[in-house]
C-alpha cells in the first residue's frame, strides 16, 4: 500500500553564494511561480540595514533596529546571526523550533550561516550554492546594479574571494552548486533539484 508523506519529509533549502551571483533574483522567482509542485515557504530573514529601492518589509526582510535585533537574539529568536558590512542578519527560528514542521522552506543566507542551519538540521537541510563563471564575473554583475559605494564594493569583492575559498573547503557538505550564467537554465536546475527531494517518498 502506498504511504503519504509525512513531516518528516519536509525540508529546509538553503541558498547562498557570492554576491552579485543572483541567490535572490533565484529564490524570489523559485517561490514566485504558480501551478507548481514545490509548495515552499520563505523564512524571511531579519536585517539591521535599510531597505534598497524595491524592497517590501515583510517580503523581502525584516527590517529592525540594533536594539530589536539584541532582543530577539536573547530571547533566541534566531537559528543563525551574521554581520556583513556593518550590518547584522538572522534567520528566524519562528517556524523551524518545532520538530514538526508543516512545510518545505527556503532561505537564502550567506555562506557560514547555510553550514550552521546545516549543523542545526543535517537530515533534513540541503544546501545550495550559486556561483557565477568568474569572479570578475560577479564584480561586473555588482558595479552594474548601482546600489553600493566604492567602499561597499570593495568589500563585496573581498567577501566574494572569502566564500569561495570557504565553499570550496567545505564543498562535500552542499547537495548543489549551479553556475547562474543563463538565468532560466539555473531556474530550471534548481526546480528540478528541489522537485526531486520533495518528490512524495511511496
Amino acid at each position: 500500500m502506498k504511504q503519504s508523506p509525512t513531516k518528516k519529509h519536509y525540508h529546509l533549502f538553503v541558498i547562498t553564494g557570492l554576491s552579485g551571483a543572483g541567490k535572490t533574483s533565484l529564490a524570489d522567482e523559485l517561490l514566485n511561480q504558480e501551478g507548481t509542485p514545490l509548495k515552499l515557504k520563505k523564512l524571511v530573514s531579519y536585517t539591521t540595514r535599510r531597505p534598497r529601492p524595491g524592497e517590501t518589509a515583510g517580503k523581502d526582510y525584516f527590517f529592525i533596529t540594533e536594539q530589536e535585533f539584541a532582543a530577539l537574539q536573547t530571547a533566541q529568536g534566531f537559528l543563525e546571526t551574521s554581520c556583513y558590512n556593518g550590518n547584522f542578519y538572522a534567520t528566524p527560528s519562528t517556524h523551524l523550533k518545532n520538530p514538526n514542521w508543516d512545510s518545505n522552506y527556503l532561505v537564502v543566507t550567506d555562506i557560514k550561516g547555510a553550514i550552521a542551519l546545516k549543523d542545526l538540521f543535517p537530515d533534513r537541510t540541503k544546501l545550495i550554492f550559486i556561483d557565477v563563471a568568474s569572479l570578475e564575473e560577479a564584480q561586473k554583475r555588482l558595479i552594474n546594479r548601482g546600489l553600493d559605494s566604492l567602499e561597499t564594493l570593495e568589500q563585496r569583492f573581498e567577501r566574494n574571494l572569502a566564500d569561495l575559498t570557504f565553499f570550496m573547503k567545505h564543498q562535500n557538505r552542499f547537495s548543489l552548486a549551479v553556475t547562474n550564467d543563463n538565468f532560466a537554465n539555473a531556474l530550471k536546475e534548481l526546480y528540478n533539484f528541489i522537485s526531486q527531494v520533495t518528490k512524495p517518498v511511496q
